[in-house]
């Protein structure tokens, strides 16, 4: 902020920018009265007017929920002129803002992998949670992935927030009861379901979000998601085409929880589960496994490790257009930013989906299998 007089955005005293994209903006910000912090975003420019409406999907959606396992919207406006000229024009008259529970321990990418089963069981069971909650209003969140599954951390205990309904999609029975128009794909390709590659909107609901699901708890479970590729374009081609791969060796798993993983990355939605309540129970059915004093002494340092604040924990708000090209140029999005583009920009799959190994000419973005213990992939 430029000015010397405090930037109010609503009741909110602006701290600082945490994030920048391109459609809009996040900064911290303090409630004038309370003193509550809050995740402030702000819609910037350029994209105006599909932001506005995205955002109006956010509100639409979080405002509905009510649950320890969703971040809640604490209040909504748009910024005034007072704001714009006290920040120098670093936030803009007239553009619309969300307030977000603020939570300071950061994403699931500050985690690294694999995790121990009881950290992860208890993570995995905290979204199944948030998503049928989310699914019972009508909701599919359709961008889960690292960055937009908080940490709330108390008393030694982590637990799994989800964030960042921004590409929503509200089904006829959800909301003002109003179904998006299928004309645009939005999502994150590393974590998104065929039928959402596709642009298959009618085929959208609670098993999209199961197989994002599958995809993240690959990544927490291998260090990888199961389709790497630092091509976005090649990542979504390996969703429609590619066989799952096998888990590398872990640490100790109950028994059928691979086939239990498989089950949310099929193909069709149809094989798999139903819903994340049915998700949750077969979850629940595989038991648990002994923890050994390796795993033990893990499990303690990185709770400590994650007690710590970070800096700037708010989830990354990223609008990509243009990712998809006519041309055979690697598409150029990293790992943690949201695709929205055009159905029409999505090219058909290929009779075979380039492997893992045929690395692109071009790389903008580390393939997230360079996600090490601890460490948060970049982009």
């Amino acid at each position: 902020m430029t000015g010397h007089d405090p930037v109010f955005i609503g009741p909110f005293e602006v701290v600082g920018r945490v994030a920048r994209g391109g459609s809009s903006e996040v900064w911290l910000g303090r409630h004038g009265l309370y003193g509550t912090l809050a995740a402030l975003k702000v819609l910037g420019g350029g994209l105006a007017e599909r932001a506005r409406a995205r955002l109006h999907t956010e509100v639409r959606a979080m405002a509905a929920f009510d649950h320890p396992g969703i971040a809640s919207v604490l209040d909504t406006g748009v910024v005034d002129r007072v704001a714009e000229r006290a920040s120098g024009g670093a936030v803009e008259a007239g553009r619309p803002w969300l307030a977000v529970e603020y939570l300071s321990h950061g994403d699931l990418s500050r985690l690294g992998a694999p995790l121990p089963w009881g950290l992860l069981a208890g993570l995995v069971g905290d979204v199944l949670d948030g998503l049928a909650h989310a699914h019972a209003h009508g909701v599919i969140h359709r961008d889960l992935k690292p960055g937009n599954v908080l940490l709330r951390v108390a008393e030694g205990d982590v637990r799994a927030v989800l964030t960042d309904f921004g590409v929503a999609h509200l089904t006829a029975s959800g909301a003002d009861g109003e179904a998006e128009a299928g004309d645009r794909v939005a999502g994150t390709p590393w974590f998104m379901a065929p039928e959402q590659i596709r642009g298959v909107t009618h085929a959208i609901g609670p098993a999209t979000d199961l197989y994002a699901l599958g995809c993240l708890v690959f990544l927490l479970t291998a260090g990888a998601p199961p389709f790497d590729h630092a091509d976005a374009m090649t990542v979504t081609t390996m969703h429609l085409i590619d066989p799952v791969p096998a888990l590398p060796t872990t640490p100790s798993r109950p028994p059928g929880f691979e086939a239990w993983m498989r089950r949310l990355l099929e193909k069709a939605p149809a094989d798999r589960f139903e819903c994340a309540a049915d998700a949750r129970r077969a979850f629940d059915a595989l038991g648990s496994v002994p923890e050994d004093a390796a795993e033990a002494a893990f499990t303690v340092e990185l709770l400590a490790r994650i007690t710590t604040p970070v800096e700037s924990p708010a989830p990354r708000v990223v609008d990509v257009t243009q990712a998809f090209s006519a041309s055979n140029r690697p598409t150029q999005i990293g790992l943690g930013e949201t695709l929205d583009v055009p159905r029409e920009s999505v090219p058909p799959a290929p009779g075979r989906a380039p492997t893992s190994s045929e690395a692109p000419a071009v790389v903008d973005a580390p393939a997230v299998g360079d996600w090490r213990a601890g460490e948060a992939p970049a982009g």
